[in-house]
């Protein structure tokens, strides 16, 4: 089942939630790369958190999931692995090393999906400001290098046992 919002509504939303619950953190605006700057960099945005009398970067690749609740077609090998329904978003390699790479030298780079779907949770989350705390943050170092072919990143309804 697709997730009933697009990415750009999800980023959007989680940003914005993400700047007014952190504002007192954030040392600037969030940096957004355009479209073209962000398959080099692999990042959809940046913040920049004060930490002591440090700032310290934040990548989000944000990600909007396909979500499957029950096994049908090729799904049996996420199925079983998650043990029912589990969120599935496809990844781009070269990306996918970009910020494999990213969260290695600069720490701190994840990439950012939805633990919900449909328009209305979309609505309800956004209005009780709960989308952060309804997301998964998965730092591509949990499920290693993406090598060559087609892969998904799956992980199961709140979050857990992410997998490439």
């Amino acid at each position: 089942m697709q997730s009933g919002f697009s990415e750009r509504t999800f980023e959007f939303c989680f940003n914005a939630e993400f700047c007014h619950l952190n504002a007192a953190l954030l040392a600037t605006h969030p940096h957004i790369p355009t479209q073209n700057a962000e398959k080099d960099l692999g990042y959809d945005v940046e913040f920049e958190i004060k930490r002591g009398g440090f700032v310290k970067s934040l990548f989000l690749q944000h990600k909007v999931a396909f979500h499957a609740s029950k096994h049908a077609g090729r799904n049996g090998k996420f199925f079983n692995y998650h043990g029912g329904e589990y969120y599935r978003f496809p990844v781009d390699n070269d990306q996918h090393d970009t910020l494999f790479n990213l969260s290695i030298t600069k720490g701190d780079a994840f990439y950012c999906a939805p633990c919900f779907r449909g328009n209305r949770s979309l609505e309800a989350h956004w209005r009780a400001q709960t989308i952060g705390k309804n997301s998964i943050l998965l730092d591509p170092r949990q499920v290693g290098r993406a090598g060559s072919g087609h892969h998904n990143i799956t992980y199961g309804p709140a979050g857990e046992k992410p997998a490439l």
